[in-house]
């Protein structure tokens, strides 16, 4: 059990925070040859004051790996899209009950890893892309 991060969630990093119209942030990350259930990866920063309105999930993995994982947040580690089982089969997006979703503070969109049917990974990957804005949204 580790967490992780990647080069847009080091301590130095900081998300955009344009307050004006909607951003979106990205990440491909390559995974560790000995991933294990219990991983925490920590793939995308949001800023405080952002309202997540999608967050998209896909991956690569040779035909005999699969990930059952969660992505969320440090506060609810399935927010976004929960028990999946990855393996190379399209677009993952976020549920309907898990958007939109405002932060008051920075944190960041994790992957949380529940299971590995393989430990063996050659040229595996995860791409994430968190869409967001920082102005507010009109009664209607």
């Amino acid at each position: 059990m580790a967490t992780i991060t990647t080069n847009k969630t080091t301590s130095t990093t900081v998300a955009k925070a344009v307050h004006a119209g909607s951003q979106v942030t990205s990440v491909i990350y390559s995974l560790a040859a000995n991933a294990s259930a219990g991983d925490l990866i920590q793939l995308v920063r949001v800023p405080a004051g952002a309202i997540v309105t999608d967050v998209q999930l896909t991956c690569g993995l040779s035909t005999a790996n699969a990930i059952t994982a969660n992505v969320g947040d440090t506060l609810n580690s399935a927010r976004y899209i929960a028990s999946v089982l990855m393996s190379n089969q399209g677009v993952l997006r976020a549920n309907a009950t898990g958007l939109p979703y405002s932060y008051s503070a920075a944190t960041t969109v994790d992957l949380s890893i529940t299971a590995i049917t393989s430990v063996t990974f050659l040229s595996a990957w995860v791409a994430c892309s968190v869409t967001y804005h920082l102005d507010e949204i009109p009664n209607l």
